[in-house]
């Protein structure tokens, strides 16, 4: 069902919930289990630009400012950096296009004892020590009209599967940061509004807005519900490593964080359709049909 439902002919537009969702801690699945989730992600071409970031981008009404900056010798350090600042550098370029030109891309290399580096010290940019008291730069400053500013302070290459949510989220906030404006709250649509689509997936998501962020289930899949038609969710049991590290240093005082907790408040609002244990591992991934579209 699930392949099936992935691969119909009008291929469901995919949107990341952090396109809406601001938060500082996200731990991705370990390495393993995320190689093989991407290989198979990728037959459902989750890795191309979705529907929901091009709609962002054709909404954009006025300039933004995108500085890349990247020291050259990073890669020659390390050749995987240099194939993520080649990807980084083309799906910018691709943003640049679907906006119409309203983004302008600068592309600068920070060398060592350069303005360009004075420039990325000054924006707060993180520096990678290429040798001793040596540094480089991989990260990208935007900012709008009104000199509201977004920033990269260093792109990982293991958050390149996020890379799109990144990207749009800075876009969004400098683009559209407001809620809905003007007469009859209709010159300016709210970003509920603005990003609603199919599908929205949920990786390794939910337990760091509970247990980091204190959002309980309910509110979380309140936000889902107005979203999106389709969900595909992941629930972390408390007896993984990374539930586990996050209440190290905090009392377990999230009694509602279980799955049967989980499943009551998210069938709810949604008609669960298939779920997939993960392999070695208690986590399972979801995939469920909101009951109001």
């Amino acid at each position: 069902m699930l392949k099936n439902i992935l691969n119909n002919k009008n291929k469901l537009p995919l949107i990341f919930l952090l396109a809406i969702i601001s938060f500082l801690s996200f731990n991705v699945l370990n390495k393993n289990f995320f190689k093989n989730l991407r290989f198979d992600l990728t037959r459902y071409n989750v890795y191309t630009l979705s529907d929901g970031t091009k709609s962002i981008l054709k909404s954009i009404k006025e300039p933004l400012d995108f500085k890349l900056f990247y020291t050259k010798q990073i890669g020659d350090l390390n050749p995987v950096y240099q194939i993520y600042y080649d990807r980084v550098k083309e799906i910018l370029e691709q943003y640049v296009l679907l906006s119409n030109n309203k983004i302008k891309l600068k592309i600068l290399n920070p060398k060592p004892f350069s303005d360009e580096e004075d420039k990325a010290v000054e924006y707060g940019l993180q520096g990678a020590e290429i040798m001793a008291g040596v540094y480089g730069y991989f990260g990208l400053i935007a900012t709008n009209s009104t000199d509201d500013e977004e920033k990269i302070i260093f792109f990982q290459p293991d958050r390149s599967p996020f890379l799109e949510y990144d990207l749009s989220k800075i876009v969004t906030n400098l683009a559209n940061p407001s809620p809905a404006i003007g007469w009859n709250n209709n010159e300016r649509k709210s970003l509920f509004d603005r990003i609603k689509n199919n599908t929205c997936i949920a990786l390794a998501l939910i337990h760091h807005l509970r247990i980091t962020h204190g959002i309980p289930l309910e509110n979380q899949f309140e936000v889902f519900s107005k979203i999106a038609k389709f969900l595909i969710i992941e629930f972390v049991p408390k007896e993984d490593s990374q539930v586990k590290r996050l209440l190290q240093n905090r009392d377990d005082v999230f009694d509602d964080y279980d799955i049967k907790t989980f499943e009551r408040v998210a069938f709810k609002n949604f008609e669960n359709i298939e779920y997939l244990e993960v392999k070695d591992s208690l986590r399972k991934i979801y995939l469920m049909k909101n009951k109001l579209t």
